[in-house]
């Protein structure tokens, strides 16, 4: 095999880079988990293959010549530019006034996307309770996991990050607060792992362990 073949490389890492950007559009914290899934790398690497491939063509049949980087760094975008690409196809009228209806590859990649990115969230389901069931504090009450996570969020670098944490948490307080009345142990069991998993959600696994350090 030729070397410059080898080239494809970067044409394969464009595109894989510009579908985790769809990844990270669905899951934000978790796109890296998401990404590592069976469909989720699959997604990632299908949209990598594409201009890996249209490079290899390419170069075999003597279209392209030169600098190779630059040809292979172009093909992944170019292949990018052309699947995000619309094409207007008529106007109609609607109760809001004239809408026009656009069409072209990127309706395809879209389903395409969704495809397998809605597959993605029964493994991100699975993993998350995991990861919760394995992380979260044992033998600690709801409320001093609450403390615990106001008092080391201060730790986070943003404000708007700090002020959102805080709201969520006073309202999961005042929910806990409106059952826990006749209630027995087992509600406390219950808002232990949804102040889990609305940790996690927010702050991502770095941010889950960092609020529930045990100070």
């Amino acid at each position: 095999m030729e070397l410059e073949y080898l080239y494809s490389a970067v044409s394969f890492f464009v595109g894989i880079a510009s579908g985790f950007q769809g990844v990270y559009e669905r899951y934000a914290r978790e796109s890296l988990q998401a990404s590592l899934t069976p469909p989720g790398a699959l997604y990632c690497l299908s949209r990598g293959v594409v201009p890996a491939l249209v490079f290899a063509v390419s170069y075999g049949q003597h279209w392209i010549s030169g600098n190779l980087f630059l040809f292979s760094l172009a093909c992944g975008a170019s292949i990018e530019v052309v699947l995000r690409m619309k094409f207007y196809v008529r106007t109609s009228k609607t109760e809001k006034g004239a809408e026009e209806l656009m069409r072209g590859p990127f309706d395809l990649l879209k389903w395409y996307q969704n495809l397998l990115l809605q597959s993605t969230a029964q493994y991100i389901a699975t993993d998350r309770l995991r990861f919760v069931q394995s992380h979260l504090p044992q033998n600690i009450d709801f409320h001093t996991l609450v403390s615990n996570a106001i008092n080391n969020s201060s730790a986070l670098p943003e404000d708007a990050d700090r002020d959102k944490l805080s709201k969520q948490l006073e309202r999961l307080v005042a929910e806990y607060g409106k059952e826990v009345q006749g209630q027995n142990g087992e509600l406390d069991k219950v808002y232990r792992f949804k102040l889990g998993y609305l940790v996690l959600s927010e702050q991502g696994r770095i941010g889950f362990k960092l609020l529930f350090t045990i100070i």
